[in-house]
């Protein structure tokens, strides 16, 4: 229709409301996205370093802005799902307390 220079008004509706129906139809799922998003609650921040878990709560916070857009694509969901889900799996534990237990044991004397 775009190119055809004797279109009619009432062709050129017809195939943009074909266009708007179809589009209408899509459907993104968010379905991982949301798992994905509702798992952080159940995360600890002192269980990790403060570095490993600040760019796991800034991808739940980048994947809520897509999960909370009406227009995101699925490759915008499925984008936002994966940067979650490695952000989690590089969660650090925190052994600063161990470490330092350690050392101090290191330094007693067995007397």
């Amino acid at each position: 229709m775009l190119n055809n220079a004797s279109a009619t008004q009432s062709a050129v509706d017809a195939a943009t409301a074909a266009i708007n129906t179809a589009k209408s139809k899509l459907t993104v799922d968010k379905t991982a996205l949301r798992a994905a998003v509702n798992a952080f609650g159940s995360v600890n921040a002192s269980d990790y370093t403060a570095a490993s878990y600040k760019a796991y709560s800034d991808a739940v916070t980048a994947g809520k802005t897509v999960l909370n857009n009406a227009s995101a694509t699925q490759s915008a969901v499925d984008a936002a799902t994966a940067a979650i889900n490695t952000a989690k799996s590089k969660l650090t534990v925190d052994k600063t307390a161990l470490r330092a237990a350690v050392n101090a044991f290191g330094s007693v004397n067995a007397s």
